[in-house]
Parts: structure tokens; sequence; C-alpha cells
């Protein structure tokens, strides 16, 4: 088997979501089958320090530009010349290329895997309207999805080749040696009584970026030494993005307590650094920071939404009510205690680990190109 695995992903670091890739190409390997990647470039050309990693463990990197995108001679030389069985597509990658194009889907195995929850400014009812047509061009065409949030799955019954499959955590990450909690903190400019909440947050809306701003600021009012470290928008947010952060907060974001950090490759000593990591989503799918957090037995504040219900089985877990910054002040001061409490973490890792996630794709995998579907 023959494996094209594309996202259309341009992150800074290679985070959980690259080195997952890369534990399920060496399972996919180890199984005696051959991967290879395929990966957009930045409007300039460039190609993020991901891609050489991903070489360096050996594995064959494609890219393609804005005029590529939409290509079907692009993509069928390539689906040619590596004699590809099966796509697997990620984040939309070449979506409607993939789902229109008859001599694409007839040469080739088709597997989307959505990782997005419903888009949270906007209603909900149109957006199920239009996964359940994508549903019955799936099933037409005999496309398989994989959807790593239980909600968002349900809108894909119809879909013979459907399967939830949640996020798994690698502990992999494209670092020679991660820093200890004091040499992060020391970097990060943090005294020894300072405490730092930990928040990514490069959507500003979905993620609920003004609600954790609002709820720090609460928690300072009797506690000036807590700190919101904010990891989405680099250390001077593009004023672009100040002015929609404004817009929702009400105020500038360069306050008291607040801190814009840089998106970082050695995450986990980011989340070792941290006292308490802070999830206000207003709507998600699965996060893989959580699970980082909980790997390092970090206390985690969460919003109360079905996409991260799941974490509050951690016993290092506060849920608050959705959209209160109070609420959510509440939750951070009450986990500040608990940051070297033991926890039930090592169930969450059995659970999500890296291994039974690689094996259920793969599973997948061979249900797809054993199909009579495509090629």
């Amino acid at each position: 088997m023959r494996i094209l695995i594309m996202a259309n992903f341009l992150a800074g670091s290679s985070g959980n979501f690259i080195n997952s890739l890369l534990a399920l190409a060496d399972f996919c390997k180890s199984k005696g089958d051959g991967v290879c990647f395929l990966f957009p470039l930045r409007d300039d050309g460039t190609e993020p320090n991901w891609m050489a990693y991903i070489r360096d463990a050996g594995y064959t990197v494609y890219t393609y530009n804005n005029e590529q995108n939409n290509s079907k001679e692009f993509l069928a030389d390539l689906i040619k010349a590596e004699k590809i069985d099966l796509i697997h597509s990620h984040f939309s990658c070449m979506h409607n290329l993939l789902l229109w194009d008859e001599d694409i889907r007839r040469s080739v195995k088709i597997l989307f895997h959505d990782h997005m929850d419903y888009i949270a400014d906007q209603p909900e009812k149109p957006q199920k309207q239009k996964q359940k047509k994508l549903a019955k061009r799936y099933r037409m065409y005999g496309i398989g999805v994989i959807s790593v949030m239980k909600k968002k799955n349900r809108g894909y019954l119809t879909v013979p080749k459907h399967k939830y499959i949640p996020n798994g955590l690698t502990l992999k990450r494209n670092v020679s040696r991660s820093l200890t909690r004091e040499e992060y903190r020391e970097k990060l400019g943090l005294s020894e009584n300072d405490r730092l909440c930990l928040f990514l947050g490069w959507d500003i809306y979905r993620k609920g970026v003004d609600t954790a701003i609002k709820a720090i600021r609460k928690c300072r009012e009797s506690n000036d030494n807590i700190y919101l470290g904010i990891v989405g928008f680099g250390p001077r947010p593009s004023e672009q993005k100040v002015e929609i952060i404004e817009k929702y907060l009400g105020f500038s974001p360069f306050c008291e307590g607040v801190r814009f950090l840089d998106t970082e490759e050695d995450m986990f000593a980011l989340h070792r650094a941290a006292d308490v990591y802070l999830s206000a989503s207003r709507t998600e799918a699965f996060s893989y920071g959580l699970l980082e957090a909980i790997s390092q037995n970090v206390p985690i504040a969460v919003s109360n939404i079905p996409g991260t219900r799941w974490a509050a089985k951690y016993t290092k877990c506060r849920v608050f009510d959705t959209e209160s910054p109070d609420d959510c002040a509440r939750a951070v001061s009450e986990l500040l205690p608990l940051r070297w409490k033991e926890s039930n973490r090592d169930k969450f890792m059995k659970k999500y680990n890296i291994d039974d996630w690689c094996k259920r794709v793969y599973k997948m995998y061979k249900r797809m190109v054993s199909s009579g579907v495509g090629r």
C-alpha cells in the first residue's frame, strides 16, 4: 500500500500534529507500506523547518504553491509517480479537487480527516446542512472520513466508511533537548513566586482570548503575581490582531499580567514552566494542548463545551461556564495550589497514546484500500 499524507498546515513548529503523522508513517513502514507527504509552501515560497525534519526521518516531502493548489495535472503526476493507492487529506487540503475531479477519484482512494468543530461565530444549523450535503457526496464517491470529535462525527453517520478517532499524544518533538521548568521560567523572566497561566489562542474568538484576559485580570485583583502567557500571535501581535482582540475585549490586550509569547517547538518545556493551562474555547474539536498539559501533570481549566468535556475526568481539571470570565477566574484560582499534586494523568496517557491512534488510523487505511471504489 502506498499512502500520500497531505495537509494544509503551515504552523511554525511541528507540534503534536506533524509528530503524530511521523509516528503514523513509521507504523505504516513497519507493516511494509510506503508513505510520502505533501504540504503547501508559504506565500513567499519558503518551507517551515519541520519539512526538513520529516525528510531527515527518511520520508519524501512534496510541496505545492498557490497555482498548483487546484492543479489536476500536478496531483495526477504525483499519484502516478509514487503509485499512490490512498490519499489521507488533513485540514481540507485540496478538498475541492479531490471531491469533484472524477479522474482523480477513480485513480486513488480518498480519506478526509476532519479536525474541526463547527465554526463558533456562525449559526450551527446551516453548517450541519452543509455537512449533510458533503456526507452525501462522500457516500456517493466512496470517500472515507475520520472525525476527531464525537459530536461532529454524527454528521457523517450516513457515510459507510467513517470513524470517530480522537487525537493521540506523542512525546516526540523536533528538539535536541527539552528545557527544564527552571530553565524555561528563567528564559521567560519569571521569578519563583510568579504563577504562569498558559493559553494557546491563535483563533481569537473561537479560543476565547477575551475571556482568558478578563479572567486573569480578575485573578490579579487578589494576586498580582499571576500572568497569562498567550501563544499564537508571536511576541508582537500585528495591528490587525490587536484590533480584533480589542473588539471583543473592550480594552487593550497590552495590560498588566498579559504576555504574548513566541510559538515554541519545545512545548513540553513551556507546559512544565506553567502553573495552570487555560482553555477558554467557545468551540473545540479535540485539543492537543490539553493532552500536552496533562502529560506534564499541569492543572487545566476548561470551558464547558462538548469538545473539552472529556478532560473533566482529569483530577486536576476545573470546568467553568463558557463566556464567564468570573467563573474562569474561580477555576484558575482553585487550580493554582494543585500544581504539584498527584493526578490520574497516566490514565489519559494510556487512553490517548499515539500507538493506539496509529493502529486505528491504519485500520481505516486497510478498510479504504480493500473497498471496491476507486483505484
